[in-house]
Formats: structure tokens, sequence, C-alpha cells
């Protein structure tokens, strides 16, 4: 796991993978759908690697927000001439269930958290962008086992309040877990996540 802090404040993580690829036994020159011949006899079988990160935020202080952006294609008229314009549209994610989300390239969607009292020196609010780069879903029924204990990979981005006890968003024992004490149990209750001290995951 790599951390990048530049001097313009961007902050940039990278997960690189070593060792020897997940296998199993077939058939020399046999084709199946679930991987990929990668020596006579031997299938390097599709999987995916999915991990989240907790990001306990504190922009200009704890009362944070986080915001959605989306763009927008404007509609040609009196206010589009040359039909070329286009915008970025805010959404407020209020709630923690709101605030199930999952990325939308086509929408060039990224999400800022923002402390809705303090200004930069242009009168905008202070904020952190966060923009999703590789966010692909998770392929694995809802009902799999992986989907139940690690409800996380349901969506890119969850938001919560700050609790002391929600630490591990697959919760607290994941290799045993029938999935009931992560962040997809968590945020059922639809907790207010707006102008207060959150976790960004």
């Amino acid at each position: 796991f790599y951390w990048y802090f530049y001097q313009d404040g961007t902050i940039a993580f990278e997960v690189k993978l070593t060792g020897i690829i997940n296998t199993a036994g077939g058939e020399p020159g046999s084709v199946t759908r679930f991987g990929t011949e990668v020596a006579p006899g031997v299938i390097g079988q599709i999987h995916q690697h999915i991990f989240n990160v907790r990001l306990d935020v504190s922009v200009d202080g704890e009362a944070n927000s986080v915001v959605e952006v989306d763009f927008h294609t404007m509609e040609p008229g009196p206010d589009n001439p040359h039909d070329n314009a286009f915008f970025g549209e805010e959404t407020l994610l209020a709630t923690e269930k709101a605030a199930r989300r999952r990325a939308d390239p086509a929408r060039a969607r990224y999400w800022k958290i923002v402390n809705p009292h303090a200004r930069n020196a242009l009168g905008q609010n202070t904020s952190f962008r966060l923009i999703p780069h590789g966010a692909v879903p998770c392929f694995t029924s809802e009902r799999a086992l992986v989907s139940r204990r690690a409800g996380f990979i349901r969506n890119h981005l969850w938001v919560t309040p700050y609790a002391e006890d929600e630490r591990f968003s697959a919760g607290r024992y994941v290799n045993q877990s029938p999935g009931e004490d992560g962040i997809d149990s968590w945020t059922e209750q639809d907790r207010a996540v707006e102008d207060t001290d959150i976790v960004v995951w």
C-alpha cells in the first residue's frame, strides 16, 4: 500500500500486488469461461482484489459534509448557442443511505469533502476532492458469502458519522463473519452525515 503526499495538497493511494496467481487444474487445451490457461492443464482463475480505505477526515475542522458532483450536457438553446456547454451539478449526501454511491465515469463523477463553515480566498467552501480511478463493480452476487462478509464491496463510496467502534468496514472478524457487523449494517441506521464529524470509506 503506497500513499503519496504532494506539496499541492494532493494525496494519492496505490495498491501493488505481487506473488503467484490463483490457479486450478484442467484438461490441457480446454477452454473455460472462468479463467485462462496459463500452462498446459493450469487455469489462472478470473477473480477480483477489492480494498477498502477508511479516511477519518477533518477538512478545516470536524464539521464536514460530502457533496457529489456529476457533469451534464446542456440542452441546445439560447443559453447554449454553440451546443458545446456542459456543467457540474452538486448534490449533498446528507444521510448514510444517500451516501452509498458508485463511481460513474459517464458523468465524470467525483466527491467533495467540504467544510460548510470555512472558506478559501475565493469565498468557496474549503474542500478535498475525492476522484475515483479504476473503480469497477464487484461481480459476485449479493448472496455470495464474500458479498455478505465484505458488504463494502457493493459501493465505491460510503460515508458514516464517526463512531469509535466502527473501524473495520467488513467487521471485526471478516474470515469468520456471517456479515452482520460491517459497514452495510451500520449504514442501515441511516444516520445524518451532514455538517458533522464524518468518516469516508
